[in-house]
């Protein structure tokens, strides 16, 4: 085998950042439409936020990866200067490993948090209907009014309203035109879970058997 087959592979393209980073862009400009209701809206925008964290995690987890593949590589040549240089940066392999192990910790946690979201929002799409957020799903909504009589105290006067949000239904329906943009929301967020699952998985398999277990 030539030397040039046994330098560290290019992590960059190995781990398929542009792809993933094309997945929550998708998911992102779904986001930007002005017909979704809160708190659906608020759920969308926090799955692209921890699709982001889970991205950016990768790249750390890479670096750090790539740092250490470099390292062994100088070992086998022999190359002490670039060995030591790429250690300057730790302190010694073992510290390496350490935030190695740590990064790649930290992304199995994130990819827990973009799962459950995942599996929340699934749910409400599944669901014809969710309730109504300004009542809570009782269809009316109490108000409150400061009433005084001549020369009398104030008094305070509760009042049952109905709810304008969702007509007095409780519950407002989610349109099929927006319940179509919601599937194909969820099909990049599998994509995307499926991809850093694989990159864990590549991580795991570039280290020493010591190093991580996934």
């Amino acid at each position: 085998m030539s030397e040039k087959n046994n330098q560290p592979p290019n992590m960059e393209s190995a781990v398929y950042v542009d792809l993933l980073k094309s997945y929550i862009h998708a998911m992102k400009d779904f986001c930007a439409r002005n017909d979704i209701p809160w708190p659906l809206d608020s759920e969308l925008h926090s799955a692209v936020e921890l699709a982001e964290g889970c991205l950016q995690q990768i790249t750390t987890c890479v670096e750090l990866v790539q740092d250490f593949l470099r390292l062994e590589y100088c070992f086998k040549k022999g190359d002490k200067t670039k060995a030591m240089l790429i250690l300057s940066l730790y302190g010694n392999k073992q510290e390496l490993m350490q935030k190695i192990n740590s990064a790649i910790e930290e992304l199995k946690d994130k990819e827990e948090h973009f799962k459950n979201r995942s599996m929340d929002i699934r749910k409400t799409i599944l669901s014809p209907d969710y309730d109504c957020t300004d009542c809570r799903g009782t269809g009316s909504l109490e108000t409150q009014e400061v009433f005084r009589e001549r020369g009398g105290p104030p008094q305070l006067i509760f009042r049952t309203a109905h709810c304008n949000a969702c007509g007095g239904k409780g519950k407002i329906q989610i349109r099929m035109e927006l319940r179509k943009g919601l599937q194909l929301f969820s099909e990049k967020m599998t994509l995307t879970l499926s991809l850093i699952s694989d990159n864990l998985k590549l991580i795991a398999s570039l280290l020493p058997s010591s190093g991580q277990n996934l």
